[in-house]
């Protein structure tokens, strides 16, 4: 009998739980940017309804999928929303080191009425929101 015989059989099964981890991290690092990029959208509705003078707590809650449900927190001061996502995963140690977090904006803009200021913050730039028809965005959209 050949020596060599049934050692592709041992090396299958000693690279699968290396194979197995190394699909689960890059399937971990998905699953938090996916909700990096629902946390955006969904501060991103929270600052349009909080300029619109409706509740963010709804807006942002709205935004995101039913999963989401009971892994989101929002805060709101002043004109800021900051929502915090926790990602699912089927390790929750991990998913809690991994909530991600993201702040949008929305002020007054310069007293006329139905006009406001809204962006994404931790960009290069704010990014201007796609505003209801009753708002309108001025060229200077930064925050102070």
């Amino acid at each position: 009998m050949d020596r060599e015989a049934g050692q592709s059989t041992v090396e299958l099964v000693a690279a699968l739980p290396a194979l197995l981890l190394a699909g689960l991290i890059a399937l971990q690092l998905l699953a938090a940017g996916h909700a990096l990029t629902l946390a955006d959208g969904a501060a991103e509705a929270g600052a349009l309804a909080l300029a619109s003078g409706e509740s963010a707590g709804g807006a942002v809650r709205r935004a995101l999928p039913a999963w989401a449900e009971d892994e989101v927190g929002v805060a709101v001061s002043g004109g800021r929303v900051t929502v915090r996502l926790r990602p699912p995963s089927p390790l929750p140690a991990l998913a809690d080191r991994l909530v991600v977090s993201s702040s949008a904006f929305a002020r007054p803009a310069g007293g006329a009425r139905g006009t406001a200021h809204v962006g994404v913050l931790g960009r290069s730039r704010a990014e201007h929101a796609s505003l209801p028809a009753s708002l309108t965005c001025l060229p200077a959209c930064a925050p102070r």
